[in-house]
């Protein structure tokens, strides 16, 4: 929970670092607490801070004199951080996949926060929409313009979602027009999970989609998970960040696929800007 009257730039401020400082120790395993100051230009103190809380999040292993990361999926059954990080990437990216969504479409969503943040862009447009996390669900129930097909079956406390055989039997039994689908990591010209059941959901999703559209921020990109979801090439378009770097954007390229690149809100040309 917020600091009660902690100003909302000193939050926001306090966030980006503290997803900088879980980027650094999971791309290194372990980083000393003077190391992330440097990197970081703030003092030891404002890191213990830090490395307090993400320890508490249960998102890496706060140690003498610094802090150890977490395995993969430890950050990616932290629905709270997930809803949290990077979300001025997520909204560009958002903003992006929903200009891929027609009125009057049936628009299937997976559990990823990625997705969620189409939502608010499509408020007003008629569509129905298909999903299986529960947030998203609750933030559309009762909207007048959304028809609502909840994919139900074992609630996950952890990724807040449906996941299971019925889960993915209901998947199965719908077609959507078009499916917004994120997931943990992609190497080596594929999609990878930590979670052998969000895997079998994410699969079973894209089954059922004509289109289908992967959103990826560059840390994806930089990971590596267990189970295989689907090969790149199985996808109809791949949205990326404006920070994902030239070479990548080739190298997903290179699967077949076009790329779109997301434009950060400040590269926006200012006839959009209303």
């Amino acid at each position: 929970m917020d600091p009660v009257g902690a100003p909302e730039g000193r939050l926001s401020s306090q966030r980006r670092r503290q997803q900088q400082i879980l980027d650094l120790v999971q791309a290194r395993g372990s980083l000393r607490t003077d190391e992330l100051a440097e990197r970081l230009s703030v003092s030891a103190m404002t890191i213990h801070r830090d490395l307090d809380a993400l320890s508490e999040q249960g998102l890496v292993t706060k140690v003498r004199g610094g802090a150890q990361a977490k395995p993969a999926e430890a950050t990616e059954r932290n629905v709270r951080f997930r809803m949290q990080y990077m979300p001025e990437t997520k909204r560009a990216i958002a903003a992006a996949a929903a200009a891929h969504v027609e009125a009057g479409s049936v628009l299937a969503l997976d559990d990823s926060t990625t997705a969620a943040h189409v939502l608010p862009l499509l408020q007003g447009t008629p569509l129905t929409l298909v999903t299986n996390f529960l947030p998203t669900i609750k933030s559309v129930a009762g909207e007048p313009d959304v028809g609502l097909i909840a994919l139900g079956g074992v609630y996950d406390p952890a990724f807040d979602s449906f996941l299971g055989p019925y889960a993915v039997q209901a998947a199965r039994s719908v077609m959507a027009d078009v499916l917004l689908l994120s997931v943990p990591a992609v190497t080596r010209a594929a999609c990878y999970h930590q979670s052998t059941d969000a895997a079998d959901m994410k699969r079973a999703l894209m089954a059922s989609a004509h289109r289908r559209i992967l959103l990826l921020d560059h840390t994806k990109l930089e990971r590596r998970a267990v189970h295989r979801i689907a090969p790149l090439e199985d996808f109809d378009l791949i949205i990326v960040d404006a920070d994902t770097t030239p070479d990548r954007v080739r190298r997903l390229e290179a699967s077949g696929v076009p790329v779109e690149v997301a434009q950060a809100p400040g590269d926006r040309p200012a006839s959009e800007d209303h």
